[in-house]
């Protein structure tokens, strides 16, 4: 928006960023808009309410939102790899601990 031929907007935050490339992947959309609602959180008492819809609609074709659905694969899959690694840890330490 312009006034009196000046720009009137204002930068507050950057919101997230993507890989173009990987917009295919649910986990890239997954971790934009995470990252994109929680910055908009923080920056709530800057923005009022309808300016956030107004972004979050603006984001959605360049980024679009997951579904419910891809979110919660998204989380099992998060958890499903964190409890392998874990595992993976916990078989090190025990062979290492036997080495000693």
């Amino acid at each position: 928006m312009r006034i009196d031929g000046e720009p009137r907007q204002k930068h507050i935050a950057l919101i997230a960023s993507y890989q173009p490339s990987k917009l295919d992947q649910i986990s890239t959309r997954s971790i934009f808009w995470r990252h994109a609602r929680e910055r908009l959180e923080r920056i709530g008492d800057q923005i009022m309410p309808d300016e956030r819809s107004k972004i979050e609609a603006a984001l959605a074709p360049r980024v679009p939102p997951t579904t419910a659905a891809e979110d919660a694969a998204m989380d099992r899959e998060s958890e499903e790899a964190l409890q392998r690694e874990r595992a993976g840890s916990r078989v090190v330490v025990r062979v290492m601990a036997r080495v000693r």
